[in-house]
């Protein structure tokens, strides 16, 4: 396995393990309802295709795509720690929207406050991988990361699961 095959792999095992974490903490947050898991996939795939298309972006401009690579990373690594210092402060608001019958509207932005700027970061991942490996056969290396990225999502939550 390459470096960058080993790089997708474990930042799509590392990913969708903080989904499923952010989800479990969602589901102390606001309660364990099919609006509160809606809501933590709606902030995590609209985090993902905006931060593919910004990242995406700007890994075609760069001159040097790992720096992009490099960037997104860090961001998805400091963008995790955002759940868990905003955890408390979501604990003692929620009661407020709830109270108000804003249940979902509430779900949703705390979704989205907590969750947005990691999985914006993520999102760009594979576009900077997939800009590093740009070349006669970068098509198909890319179409490999993603592929290794993917399993790496699966049987990191399957790692997960039985931990």
């Amino acid at each position: 396995m390459t470096g960058l095959s080993l790089f997708a792999f474990l930042s799509g095992a590392g990913v969708l393990v903080a989904q499923v974490t952010w989800n479990r903490m969602l589901l102390l947050v606001a309660g364990g309802s099919v609006d509160s898991a809606a809501a933590v996939l709606c902030a995590f795939m609209l985090g993902l295709g905006l931060g593919g298309r910004f990242f995406g972006l700007a890994a075609q401009r760069a001159a040097n795509p790992r720096r992009v690579l490099v960037a997104a990373t860090l961001g998805m690594a400091l963008g995790s720690l955002i759940p868990l210092a905003l955890e408390p402060a979501a604990v003692r608001l929620y009661p407020a929207f709830y109270g108000l019958g804003l249940q979902f509207p509430a779900r949703f932005l705390c979704a989205v406050i907590m969750l947005f700027p990691a999985a914006f970061c993520a999102g760009g991942i594979i576009p900077a991988l997939s800009r590093l490996v740009q070349g006669p056969r970068g098509t198909s290396e890319a179409s490999r990361l993603y592929g290794v990225n993917s399993i790496g999502s699966a049987l990191g939550e399957i790692g997960r699961a039985h931990v």
